[in-house]
């Protein structure tokens, strides 16, 4: 049986590229899309909470508060190490919505 793929792969015929993370099709488009969908909806309900925050317990503080929020999505490496990557949508999901929730419930 003649191979059709022509790509070149590291580690000869013999190593198994394995699914692609991120689909190369139309689904990588919409993936795009619903991440900064989702990324604009967050600091659009973050702005005002922040503002607020900054009002009560100054600036400093509220910038190292907004600092921490805005850097902890670099932590995603290591909760897929811990979770594994279906573990890791689990966690992306209920963090979006304890965020929401948390955010209705402030004042």
């Amino acid at each position: 049986m003649v191979d059709s793929d022509t790509r070149v792969r590291p580690g000869g015929p013999a190593a198994s590229a394995g699914p692609p993370v991120v689909p190369q099709e139309f689904s990588r488009i919409l993936l795009i899309a619903l991440t900064i969908a989702v990324l604009t909806e967050v600091l659009r309900a973050a702005f005002p909470t922040f503002g607020h925050f900054a009002a009560a317990s100054g600036a400093v503080t509220a910038s190292a508060a907004i600092l921490i929020v805005s850097l902890a999505g670099f932590l995603a490496p290591v909760a897929r190490v811990v979770a594994g990557p279906r573990g890791l949508l689990v966690a992306g999901v209920g963090g979006l919505l304890a965020v929401r929730l948390a955010t209705q419930a402030l004042p």
